[in-house]
């Protein structure tokens, strides 16, 4: 039986016909001729805060007055209708159109709105009066997902960082609320993806937001509140222990100190009535807890004393209330930083 031989001719032939076909180019991808999105439209914009009002703590919200406006590129959106915002962090936005510009030099249309609503926000008071809030506005169009709109902010003298000196903070005028300092206004962009199963499952692309977001940093006024705090706790132990040292009998120096407590935990109790944040005035708790540390010390003694305690007993423990009350501010403080 012959060997059947090696044929290079039909091996040099499919050679040649494979290196044309590389030559004419790869095939066309599935994808080819499909048209490619267009980048998103950009929309700057900016916020001048007219009032902040009705902080309400046992509630997580707060109340602005502002105003916002944003300039886009003609024809973003729809001239039939004005483009409307929401807040994504509060309640239902109550705004007016005050100006509106069809068309300016460049392309571009400028919309002005004043709003008003309530946005949420959890209140922490535990450096109570030491504490700080950062509240926070943010806006987004509910029509108009990332790739096809996004927020950029708008480069104004109002946005200017302060020079040394000056009180101003983002702001030529900062809003004024009663028993705060606002300390600074930020203003910026961020996004919003929403994680959902539901609404667009199969577009991601409808899922993630642009916002424009106004930030508002407020500090407590503290010296009228703190000295509301340790006043009445620094002269209830004062109180308990010269009366402790008295020299009235026991029943006599025992109905004083029981009313020293009454009224103490009568000013206890209405502190955390009316002050904000009840669960989480960790260092307001502290103050008061001394204070019963020191009265209970005062009643324990003066049960155990048949006679007038010294002087110098009388002023340690009034020593001793200053240097825990102390302690404990310095505490504060430096948590604060």
């Amino acid at each position: 039986m012959i060997a059947p031989r090696f044929n290079w001719r039909k091996v040099w032939v499919g050679f040649v016909l494979a290196a044309s076909a590389w030559a004419g180019g790869p095939a066309p991808s599935p994808s080819a001729g499909r048209p490619v999105p267009s980048p998103s439209a950009a929309g700057k914009f900016g916020f001048y805060p007219i009032r902040l009002y009705e902080l309400a703590p046992e509630k997580s919200l707060f109340s602005v007055d502002f105003y916002f406006w944003v300039s886009v590129p003609a024809g973003t959106f729809s001239e039939s209708k004005l483009p409307t915002f929401e807040a994504a962090n509060g309640e239902k936005l109550d705004c007016e159109s005050i100006e509106y510009n069809p068309v300016e030099k460049g392309g571009t249309q400028t919309y002005w709105y004043r709003c008003r609503s309530k946005f949420y926000h959890t209140f922490n008071f535990a450096l109570y009066p030491f504490d700080t809030q950062t509240l926070h506005i943010k806006l987004e169009s509910p029509d108009k997902p990332l790739n096809e709109f996004r927020f950029e902010v708008m480069p104004a003298s109002h946005l200017t960082p302060p020079k040394d000196g000056e009180t101003r903070s983002g702001m030529k005028v900062l809003p004024e609320v009663s028993g705060w300092l606002v300390s600074g206004v930020r203003i910026y962009t961020d996004t919003n993806t929403y994680q959902t199963d539901w609404g667009f499952p199969r577009r991601a692309d409808m899922s993630t937001y642009s916002q424009a977001v106004l930030e508002i940093r407020l500090r407590h006024r503290w010296a009228i509140p703190l000295l509301a705090l340790l006043g009445p706790n620094l002269l209830s132990a004062l109180l308990a222990a010269l009366v402790a040292g008295s020299k009235h009998e026991v029943p006599g120096r025992m109905q004083a100190l029981l009313g020293i407590i009454a009224a103490i935990a009568a000013q206890h109790y209405a502190f955390m009535t009316n002050a904000p944040g009840v669960s989480i005035l960790r260092f307001a708790h502290i103050y008061f807890g001394i204070t019963y540390a020191v009265l209970g010390l005062c009643v324990w003694f003066g049960l155990a004393q048949t006679r007038p305690l010294p002087d110098r007993y009388v002023w340690r423990w009034v020593l001793c209330h200053v240097g825990l009350t102390a302690a404990a501010l310095l505490l504060q403080l430096a948590l604060r930083t």
